[in-house]
């Protein structure tokens, strides 16, 4: 999947992300939100595939989200920013999801996707 971040010359809108040809605007509601960085937005775009490998295959992808969101929690965010984070995750997942075959969700592959947020999330939690 490739994200692309792109700001938008209108005053009501900060930015757009854009990802599977669906775009998140972020209303300029306030002047003191900072977005999160380029390296930011990659790294929760990566985070959320196994979540949406996860949606695509109905397994249950909120303990994995849940785990991620806390580590999001013992940054230095502020609470608008962690809810545009949660959002953008949300966001990812779902177009990720979406551009996914039919076909994918194979017996080995939901077991590989099982292990991988198992895994994942005993790493954040650390």
């Amino acid at each position: 999947m490739v994200w692309r971040w792109a700001s938008l010359p209108h005053r009501a809108v900060t930015a757009v992300v854009v990802a599977a040809g669906l775009m998140l605007a972020i209303p300029a509601t306030a002047e003191d939100f900072n977005i999160p960085s380029e390296e930011d937005l990659e790294r929760i775009g990566v985070a959320s595939e196994p979540a949406g490998m996860a949606l695509k295959c109905g397994l249950d992808w909120e303990p994995y989200y849940l785990a991620f969101m806390a580590r999001e929690r013992r940054k230095p965010w502020t609470q608008e920013q962690l809810a545009f984070i949660g959002a953008l995750f949300g966001f990812y997942q779902a177009s990720y999801a979406e551009e996914l075959p039919d076909d994918f969700c194979s017996d080995e592959r939901v077991s590989e996707i099982e292990a991988l947020m198992v895994e994942l999330r005993a790493e954040w939690s650390r």
